[in-house]
C-alpha cells in the first residue's frame, strides 16, 4: 500500500505545475492503470514504463479533442479528427499554459521529429523519450522507499525487541544483509496479508483468529 501510495505521488509531482490540468492524476483514471488496482480502494503498486509512456501520450492527446453535448442521446460527442496520436500529443501539449512541464513536452515532441526518419518511428521515438524520462525519476523514487522503509524497520524492531524480547539488532542486520532471505519473508509476509483480507468477510472468529489463521495457511501453502 505504501508503495502505490508513494508512485501516486511521484507521478502527480511529474505533472503539477499549478497551472495546467495534472495529467499525472488523469492516469490513474485511464482503464489500462485502473485494471492494475487489487480493489476499488487500493492503488497500483507498480507502473511500467511501456504503459507509462503509452498512457501518458494518450491523455495528453486526448485533451486536444474537441467534445460537444448532445442533447438528444444525453451524452458528450467526441468530434471526429484525422490527426494521428502524435499529431495529437503535439495538440494537447500547444493547449497547455506556458510552464517548464509544457516546454519539456514540446522539446519531446520536437526531438522526436528531428530523429525521425518518418512518421511511422515517430511514436515509438516519443515514447522512448518519456520512458526515460519516467525511470529517470523511478531510479530516485527507489532510493526514496528504500530509506523511508529503513526507516520504519528500525522502530518496528526497536518495538518488537522491546514486547517481545528479541535481539533486534540481529535480525535487522540479517535481513539488510542478506537479500534471499528478505525476498522470501516479503513474499511469505504479502501471502499472509492476503490470506487474512480473504477472512474479512467471516464475522464468526475475531481478528487474533483471523492473523493466526492467516499465518498458518501461509505456512501450509493453502488458501
Amino acid at each position: 500500500n505504501e508503495r502505490g501510495a508513494q508512485l501516486y505521488k511521484i507521478i502527480s509531482r511529474l505533472f503539477d505545475d499549478n497551472i495546467n490540468i495534472n495529467f499525472g492524476q488523469l492516469l490513474y483514471n485511464h482503464p489500462m492503470i485502473t485494471s492494475l488496482r487489487k480493489n476499488i480502494n487500493s492503488l497500483p503498486q507498480y507502473i511500467s514504463d511501456t504503459m507509462f509512456s503509452q498512457v501518458v501520450i494518450e491523455i495528453i492527446g486526448n485533451y486536444s479533442r474537441n467534445y460537444s453535448f448532445d442533447e438528444t442521446a444525453g451524452a458528450i460527442k467526441l468530434a471526429s479528427s484525422n490527426a494521428d496520436i502524435f499529431e495529437r500529443f503535439k495538440e494537447g501539449v500547444s493547449k497547455m499554459h506556458y510552464t517548464p512541464l509544457k516546454l519539456m513536452l514540446m522539446n519531446m515532441a520536437d526531438r522526436t521529429e528531428s530523429l525521425s526518419k518518418d512518421e511511422h518511428d515517430r511514436l515509438a521515438i516519443l515514447e522512448s523519450q518519456i520512458q526515460h524520462w519516467y525511470n529517470d525519476q523511478m531510479d530516485r523514487t527507489s532510493g526514496w522507499f528504500k530509506d523511508l522503509m529503513r526507516k520504519r524497520l528500525r522502530w518496528i524492531a526497536f518495538v518488537v525487541a522491546i514486547t517481545l524480547n528479541v535481539d533486534a539488532i540481529h535480525l535487522f542486520s540479517t535481513l539488510y544483509t542478506n537479500p534471499a532471505l528478505r525476498s522470501d519473508i516479503t513474499a511469505i509476509a504479502e501471502q499472509v496479508a492476503d490470506n487474512y483480507e480473504k477472512q474479512k468477510t467471516d464475522t464468526t472468529i475475531t481478528a487474533l483468529q483471523r492473523a493466526y489463521n492467516a499465518a498458518a495457511a501461509a505456512e501450509t501453502g493453502k488458501p
